[in-house]
């Protein structure tokens, strides 16, 4: 998927927005984890009872939000639609501007490749899993250093729009430590 500039943008963002950039720049940091099809039973089907799907959405949300590392729920589109606030902390931005905000705004530009490969459009019940590492740009104006796990296994097949979920951890100590360790 290639964002153009008729993409939606974020209504918050400040800065400059990053050029279209092939989706070749950096692709040898892009870990696949999995790649398969998975067809999605509709619920009645699962095997599972209306309040046992209750139970787990609620326990997914609690680790969603807890979580001690950044998650964001996107959309195919890019847009953040929803995100903890490990993850709000992490760029020094509120939840609200980041809702506001498409993933493309806060990746770093040299890096819009890698996040364009990564969010790539799937197939209707198609899943996908991987990692790479990445800069995104904070509040302030600063860069980190991001390690990004994608999983993509959220709608397409019943209806509803595919969703990727995404987990960033900051790496920026590990590679400034990398990059004295070369020197």
């Amino acid at each position: 998927m290639l964002v153009t500039n008729d993409a939606p943008r974020s209504a918050a963002a400040h800065r400059e927005q990053p050029p279209n950039r092939p989706p070749e720049a950096g692709l040898d940091n892009i870990t696949p984890v999995a790649s398969y099809r998975q067809a999605r039973l509709p619920v009645e089907l699962q095997g599972r009872t209306p309040e046992q799907n209750a139970d787990a959405e609620r326990l997914f949300q609690e680790a969603f939000e807890h979580a001690s590392i950044g998650m964001a729920s996107v959309s195919s589109d890019l847009l953040l639609i929803e995100v903890n606030t490990a993850f709000c902390g992490m760029l020094g931005y509120r939840e609200t501007t980041l809702l506001l905000t498409s993933l493309a705004d806060i990746v770093h530009p040299e890096d819009a490749g890698v996040c364009l490969l990564l969010f790539s459009p799937l197939a209707p019940g198609e899943s996908r899993a991987c990692k790479a590492e990445g800069r995104c740009l904070t509040a302030d104006g600063g860069v980190i250093w991001v390690r990004v796990t994608m999983c993509s296994t959220i709608g397409g097949c019943d209806g509803h729009p595919p969703r990727f979920i995404a987990q960033f951890e900051d790496i920026t100590e590990r590679k400034a430590e990398e990059a004295l360790a070369q020197k």
